[in-house]
């Protein structure tokens, strides 16, 4: 016959005549306590504890988006448990490129633009959880220019660049080489002007 002879048992746990400690704990923490059995006139006791970890949750809400072809990295985060996570994906597929590690850091290289949707799954002492996410993959900024016109000596010249991707909004610079004589480039992609000399100028555009 068992019952308790000190201390307590974690919140919401009981400890039966037969020996059974069972319930649903309500509270993280460590309790320790004296059990006493006895048997045919006989008794003895001894101390136990039992560690109650917090529920395991996934704390991660959403993750970053991608861009084609340029380096991704993100973490997985989670609470609760032992606090030592190992993470896998139960279900669906990540972005072409990319992979979980049991770390929990999703990587990589996108290989192409589009929304993956994926369920991640965390286990930690003796617990899982699992929480649906996704990653949304662009596409890489590219400049869409493929040639500018020729200009004339001594007529005005104006062409505007273009791109594609990113948020719609470019910021246009020349990293190397020089535009013609009496021509010049706007931060918003505009090249304008009246060339003064004739000849070809090379030139890299960055947006």
């Amino acid at each position: 016959t068992w019952a308790t002879a000190g201390g307590d048992l974690p919140a919401g746990l009981t400890l039966s005549a037969s020996g059974e400690i069972s319930g649903t704990p309500t509270a993280a923490g460590t309790n320790g306590f004296t059990v006493r059995v006895s048997s045919d006139g006989q008794t003895t006791t001894k101390a136990l504890s039992i560690v109650v970890n917090d529920e395991l949750l996934i704390s991660t809400a959403t993750l970053a988006n991608g861009v084609a072809n340029l380096e991704y990295k993100d973490s997985l985060q989670a609470t609760g448990a032992d606090g030592s996570y190992s993470w896998s994906l139960s279900s669906g597929n990540l972005p072409g490129g990319i992979t979980l590690s049991s770390a929990g850091v999703i990587s990589g290289t996108p290989t192409a633009s589009g929304t993956s949707n994926f369920t991640v799954q965390v286990s930690s002492a003796g617990q899982t959880a699992s929480k649906a996410l996704s990653i949304a993959v662009s596409e890489g900024l590219t400049v869409t220019t493929a040639s500018l016109a020729t200009g004339t000596v001594g007529t005005a010249y104006s062409q505007s660049l273009a791109a594609q991707s990113g948020d719609g909004n470019y910021t246009w610079s020349l990293p190397s080489g020089s535009l013609p004589s009496g021509m010049s480039m706007s931060s918003a992609g505009v090249i304008s002007g009246t060339p003064t000399a004739s000849g070809t100028s090379n030139f890299t555009v960055q947006v």
